[in-house]
């Protein structure tokens, strides 16, 4: 039998084909759908993903900003100590310099005065001991040429106590000025080390204070570097936020419509089972279409409802076509422009993440480095410390010697002022009156005739010449039996007038 003849025995032939074809492209389309749905989970899970990393970079490169801009921040804050600490050194060395020219200018002129008062007391004393021995000596006497005959004859008187004490309290002020002068010298080059010792600490601390002040510039500039490109890092994320938020709105159109997968799978499902269910409504009514056309003339109204269902079925399959037509090529296109941004998004995310590990890297670097020299500086400032501690207790040390030594010279100027008041007054009551040569020979020649009075020599007459006491060569035999000799029995008997007349010359 030919075609025509099978269709004229099969008159629903069409139909069924129709329906096998409308069955088989509702199932291609749900493998396509469900093909669609895996494609569109995974871009949305990848966009998703994209998007939430985006977001968090975004916040850990802020925080990272925060960060460098705080420490850029604390690292300007201890350039700026530093710098004041470097300008407190200058400050503190030209007040330590100052304060060494003026204590060496004042120990210069204590020396100085020390010095002087010393020479005055060892003249004084030089004065004092030559006066004291020529008084007991009776150099006075001796000195004239008219008692040469008495100088074998004169006794001398000792030192009296008084006047020894004069001598032992200027030769004591004497030692004191000495001492004042050797402990002030002490006292100098004490200080004189001191002072170098303190410059060579502000040295250490000033060169210290220097190589930090450096060191935390350079530091400084490495963080703005880094604070520069996490700047960079937070536009490159968001630029990276609002590309995947740009694509999440493309997936929306394909991926999330308002007919969801689910209620277009068990749509078409039931779309399918209608087909099925009219498929085999058909095959029933050709098994049966003669027994039906024949028994039930009725059956062409079902026919006609059969077909405005398949109609009905046939015109929503179509809708359904074009929208996954149009939502194929909404994909490919998406696909398209997607790929190439993706791929060049992995590549900046691999530099960037490069780029950190070189960051984290030198970041640990400088981390170990910072932390070795501060536990260095925290040991220099303990011994600076312990040196500045021991310099103030040098200091008040030197300072109080310094005010015991002021002490002991204002009590040895005081001394010395009062033992000067004394000489003076015992100078002026001792001092003896002008001499007359006349006058003097005059009183000696009265009281050699008043020694002499009564003897056998009464009436002599001492030749021109002749030394006063006797006349010209007599010898000693001419005196009266049992008297001593002329100048020792003048001496024995009136020693002490001769000592009184010697004196008052």
């Amino acid at each position: 039998m030919g075609r025509g003849a099978q269709e004229a025995s099969d008159p629903l032939a069409e139909v069924k084909a129709m329906i096998t074809q409308l069955i088989d492209r509702l199932q291609q389309q749900s493998v396509n759908e469900a093909t669609q749905k895996t494609w569109c989970d995974a871009q949305l899970g990848k966009n998703e993903e994209v998007r939430t990393g985006a977001q968090k970079d975004i916040e850990m490169h802020i925080a990272r900003a925060d960060r460098l801009e705080g420490e850029i921040a604390k690292l300007g804050e201890e350039v700026n100590d530093l710098n004041a600490s470097l300008l407190q050194n200058k400050v503190l060395r030209f007040g330590l310099n100052e304060t060494r020219s003026n204590q060496s200018h004042e120990n210069a002129m204590a020396v100085a005065d020390a010095e002087e008062n010393a020479r005055s007391l060892e003249a004084a004393i030089a004065v004092l001991e030559e006066f004291y021995e020529n008084l007991t000596k009776g150099t006075n006497v001796t000195s004239n040429p008219a008692l040469d005959g008495l100088n074998s004859s004169i006794t001398v008187v000792p030192l009296p106590e008084d006047h020894r004490a004069k001598l032992d309290v200027l030769q004591v002020l004497r030692d004191r000025y000495r001492g004042i002068i050797e402990r002030t010298n002490a006292a100098e080059g004490e200080a004189a080390n001191q002072w170098t010792s303190l410059q060579n600490d502000l040295d250490v601390a000033e060169a210290a204070a220097v190589r930090d002040r450096d060191y935390k510039k350079v530091e400084v500039g490495v963080l703005l570097s880094q604070l520069s490109q996490a700047r960079e890092d937070i536009n490159t994320s968001t630029k990276e936020l609002e590309d995947a938020q740009a694509a999440h709105e493309d997936l929306k159109a394909p991926c999330l419509t308002a007919e969801t997968y689910e209620e277009r799978k068990s749509r078409r499902d039931e779309e399918i089972q209608a087909l099925n269910e009219a498929y085999g409504m058909l095959v029933e009514y050709a098994n049966q279409a003669i027994t039906l056309l024949q028994e039930q003339p009725d059956t062409a109204v079902d026919l006609g409802s059969v077909r405005q269902i398949l109609v009905d079925i046939r015109g929503e399959v179509l809708a359904d076509l074009a929208d996954d037509t149009q939502v194929h090529q909404d994909m490919d296109q998406w696909c398209a422009t997607t790929v190439s941004q993706l791929q060049s998004t992995l590549r900046q995310d691999a530099d960037r993440d490069r780029e950190l590990m070189t960051v984290i890297e030198t970041s640990a670097q400088a981390k170990a480095r910072l932390e070795s020299e501060i536990a260095q500086l925290k040991a220099e400032l303990t011994r600076e410390k312990a040196a500045l501690q021991q310099h103030e207790k040098l200091r008040e040390s030197e300072l109080e010697q310094f005010r015991e030594s002021e002490k002991e010279l204002l009590l040895s100027i005081q001394q010395l002022t009062h033992a000067i008041g004394i000489l003076r007054s015992r100078y002026e009551a001792a001092k003896p009156p002008a001499f007359d040569a006349a006058e003097e020979q005059k009183r000696l020649e009265a009281e050699r005739e008043r020694i002499y009075a009564g003897t056998s020599f009464g009436n002599a007459t001492v030749p021109d010449g002749a030394p006063p006491g006797g006349t010209a060569g007599a010898p000693d035999s001419a005196l009266p039996d049992g008297a001593p000799p002329v100048e020792n029995r003048t001496a024995q008997e009136d020693g002490t007038t001769l000592v009184s007349v010697a004196a008052e010359v």
